[in-house]
């Protein structure tokens, strides 16, 4: 699952490696552009596949995120 999810990051050009000044202030390797991700329909459909693998026996009713774009 977890492999699943960075390939479709990683095929999407949405996961960046390096060096990054993060808004809280911490140091990462790397980092998640979902823009890059969101404009690749399949691929998005790919990580959140996984995701709801990963988490499918967690009995989740609802899954909310900050809207991107127009609504």
């Amino acid at each position: 699952m977890q492999e699943q999810v960075l390939g479709a990051l990683r095929q999407a050009g949405a996961l960046k490696e390096g060096h990054f000044l993060l808004a809280s202030g911490r140091h990462s390797g790397q980092y998640v552009e979902k823009f890059d991700l969101l404009r690749n329909p399949r691929e998005t459909v790919n990580a959140c596949a996984g995701f709801a693998q990963r988490f499918q026996d967690q009995a989740i009713d609802v899954v909310v995120g900050p809207t991107t774009g127009g609504i």
